[in-house]
């Protein structure tokens, strides 16, 4: 009976195709989504520059204004976004909603990347049901394909896949002063401790 009424309440709400494409033009902060209604009587076209955003953060963003402008609770299917944005939807939110939107680095607890969007999503997926789809436009080695059969078999967890990511690209920018730091003052440890030590002065076999 509950399951019966979710559909009814899931069948009652309008339905919207979503289209989203960012960097237009060859302008990194260039953002553009289209809302048409699964039936084609309508649709809303918005393209607008976001000053100092591009990226991850300008393929949140376009997202989330896109569900905002809607007046009702919806039902949107997104043709097309980035694994990042999916996977945070799809299997982030969750785990960082309980962390308080934080995320383990390193022995310590620090705000996850677009902490602030993350949790505009958060509200917004409570009130629109949005499912994410992607588009294959190649053959089944495409990186669009979706995982295979063994993939879908194995259980991840997502939220750790995508904290790996940020994490590796933080660990790319300071890797180089953080193992420039680690070896010298490895060598200060190697110094005090050997110090000490003086060359043998004990002459060679055969020698005068």
């Amino acid at each position: 009976m509950v399951t019966q009424v979710k559909e009814q309440i899931k069948a009652d709400k309008p339905h919207y195709l979503l289209f989203v494409e960012t960097a237009l033009d060859n302008n990194p902060r260039r953002w553009h989504f289209k809302l048409k209604q699964a039936d084609g009587v309508a649709q809303f076209d918005a393209v607008d520059v976001e000053p100092d955003v591009s990226g991850e953060r300008l393929d949140l963003l376009t997202i989330i204004r896109a569900l905002e402008s809607l007046d009702q609770p919806s039902r949107v299917t997104l043709t097309s976004c980035s694994p990042y944005v999916r996977q945070g939807m799809q299997y982030g939110i969750p785990e960082w909603r309980e962390n308080k939107w934080q995320w383990e680095f390193f022995g310590y607890m620090v705000p996850i990347k677009h902490a602030d969007l993350w949790q505009r999503m958060d509200h917004l997926l409570h009130v629109h049901s949005v499912e994410c789809r992607r588009l294959r436009i190649d053959g089944p080695h495409s990186a669009l394909a979706g995982p295979t059969r063994k993939q879908q078999l194995q259980p991840v967890n997502w939220g750790l896949r995508v904290a790996a990511d940020i994490w590796l690209k933080c660990t790319a920018r300071i890797m180089s002063n953080t193992l420039r730091h680690s070896l010298n003052m490895a060598l200060q440890i190697l110094r005090q401790r050997f110090m000490h030590l003086r060359p043998a002065t004990k002459p060679c076999p055969g020698s005068g």
